[in-house]
């Protein structure tokens, strides 16, 4: 059987370059950016750390939402695509532009490439669950934290232990 191959196509190579751009982009901006709002935060927390703690806790709930959007979108992608690879059974499926040529390859390496693709999605879309549950459980560390009137669980636990007289 001849080899097949899946020609170049000038927007998907536009696409892929300006994705690349925007990925190094934001690797080189994101960082001083978080370097900067952790600096002010430092700054705050001599004066005040508790509103620090909750200054820092809002800018992590705002990455937090954003990352669901950017991997939610993402793992619908990854998961419609790894379909697409079991419907047809060949890597890349029929009418999906490369930006490259591209050999089309079929029976184990889709197999393998649909099952990557499905467990990338699974992957994906559980990660900013796990965000949103460290904000959270940060956020409840830092109410216990800032109310002053509440004892901490740990003194609770040793108040109710009956003294060994």
């Amino acid at each position: 059987m001849a080899e097949e191959f899946v020609p170049g196509n000038p927007r998907a190579k536009l696409i892929f370059l300006g994705l690349l751009f925007i990925g190094i982009t934001l690797l080189f901006f994101i960082n001083p950016l978080f370097e900067f709002l952790d600096a002010k935060s430092q700054a705050l927390a001599e004066k005040d750390p508790a509103s620090a703690l909750q200054q820092s806790l809002n800018q992590l709930l705002v990455v937090v939402i954003a990352l669901f959007v950017a991997m939610w979108a993402v793992a619908a992608y990854f998961f419609r695509l790894g379909l697409r690879v079991k419907k047809f059974g060949q890597w890349p499926p029929p009418g999906m532009r490369m930006p490259f040529r591209t050999k089309v390859r079929r029976d184990t390496y889709a197999k393998v490439t649909w099952i990557l693709l499905l467990i990338s999605a699974g992957l994906v879309f559980l990660n900013p669950f796990v965000k949103f549950y460290a904000w959270y459980t940060l956020s409840q560390l830092s109410k216990e934290l800032n109310s002053p009137n509440k004892p901490l669980k740990k003194d609770l636990g040793e108040a109710s232990r009956p003294s060994a007289s």
